[in-house]
């Protein structure tokens, strides 16, 4: 699987080196999503949430997880339910 990242923070979004919208590269697990983090944010303590969204080899992108930033790693947050998210953004199509 493929996944790419949103990082939101206290102040809506975390920036890179400065500020502004960050963007990230493709990861192919949540452990090197993890490590980037570590070493491209620079202020970690203001991320309030890292959404997870999940590549489809068919072009479509899904809600993988709602993880929280603890100390130094990624945690999944079970109280966001992902698959009410994934249909309320319509990303869910048959």
């Amino acid at each position: 699987m493929k996944y790419t990242i949103q990082i939101h923070g206290e102040d809506e979004t975390v920036g890179l080196s400065g500020g502004g919208m960050t963007c990230s590269p493709v990861f192919n697990s949540i452990g090197a999503i993890s490590e980037w983090v570590r070493k491209n944010v620079d202020d970690k303590d203001s991320i309030s949430e890292v959404t997870v969204l999940r590549l489809q080899a068919n072009g479509k992108v899904t809600i993988h997880g709602f993880y929280d930033w603890k100390g130094d790693r990624l945690r999944l947050n079970p109280t966001k339910p992902t698959f009410v998210h994934n249909v309320l953004y319509g990303l869910l199509t048959s």
